[in-house]
């Protein structure tokens, strides 16, 4: 059952991945410099397959922190996701972006999307059991 509680936790990461860049494209757009013309043209399936397997990946692990912390409660498996998100997650988008001389807004666009999976993905794995 772990395994299935892992994947949908994935899942659930994976689709917020969607709706997130779905929502935030023009400003990610500008930020990133990606020549919209050429959005979704021959994009290959790669870069989906690796985000699922590193959602998977990313939920397994915060299912062994959960456990380790003895975190049962969805609310607050949510708080540590949100809390992994901005404290080990954010900071090392911070130094890629900074140090890339991108965009800074790229931050709370590429920074922002973790915080707020890790949250939902301890909150499912809380409630799934």
């Amino acid at each position: 059952m772990d395994r299935l509680n892992v994947a949908a936790a994935g899942v659930t990461a994976s689709a917020i991945g969607a709706f997130w860049y779905g929502a935030f494209a023009k400003q990610w757009i500008k930020a990133s410099g990606v020549d919209p013309n050429k959005i979704g043209e021959g994009h290959p399936p790669l870069p989906y397959a690796v985000s699922l397997l590193g959602a998977m990946a990313a939920s397994a692990m915060m299912k062994r922190v959960l456990g380790l912390c003895r975190i049962s409660d969805p609310v607050q498996g949510m708080k540590m996701g949100l809390q992994v998100g901005a404290f080990v997650v954010l900071p090392w988008i911070t130094n890629n972006i900074l140090y890339g001389g991108k965009d800074r807004n790229l931050i709370w666009i590429d920074g922002g999307y973790p915080i707020v999976a890790l949250g939902a993905v301890g909150y499912v794995l809380n409630f799934l059991g």
